[in-house]
């Protein structure tokens, strides 16, 4: 009975990630945004998109593995003092990887409709309607899928060696 109440905490723990994760990354990843994807077009160049997305990189990596270390933490908790089932590790997968796969997907879909609604437009009519908004959705795919595939590694890895987690998310609660 104890790991269905850890199992029930851990779900409603996800669904709570899987709604403000969201919200939380596409904030954290504005300053690279801002830096990458300037108002003006004159200062567009490839370095400057290169310094925004790996600012965008590191600050969305940083919360999220903060997220996932904050899980697995938990979860090692639940099963060495709880005395929980080692299953829920299954179940501590799912809750650390959805919200990030989902805001992925979910971007994603965001930038194949929008770019499927301008098929029929105009290059002018595009770039009123598009625009910066486009190539900033754009730039979160591939920031969101460079986390989620940190996330993945972060998971094992905090999971199999707690001393990496607990170094560099030592702010984290229940590290």
């Amino acid at each position: 009975m104890n790991t269905f109440y850890q199992v029930l905490i851990l779900v409603i723990v996800g669904f709570a990630g899987t709604i403000f994760l969201p919200i939380i990354l596409t904030v954290v990843s504005l300053p690279g945004r801002f830096v990458a994807l300037p108002e003006n077009p004159k200062l567009h160049s490839k370095s400057r998109f290169t310094i925004g997305f790996i600012i965008s990189i590191f600050f969305q990596s940083y919360l999220y593995l903060a997220y996932t270390a904050f899980i697995v933490s938990w979860t090692t908790l639940a099963i060495s003092a709880k005395g929980a089932n080692v299953f829920i590790w299954i179940v501590s997968f799912i809750v650390a990887i959805y919200p990030i796969y989902y805001f992925f997907k979910g971007n994603k879909l965001n930038v194949i409709e929008t770019e499927d609604g301008t098929k029929e437009m105009s290059e002018k009519t595009k770039e009123i309607i598009g625009g910066p908004q486009i190539k900033g959705l754009r730039m979160l795919v591939h920031v969101s899928f460079v986390t989620l595939m940190l996330a993945l590694t972060g998971f094992f890895l905090f999971s199999t060696n707690p001393v990496i987690m607990k170094t560099i998310f030592s702010w984290v609660p229940s590290v």
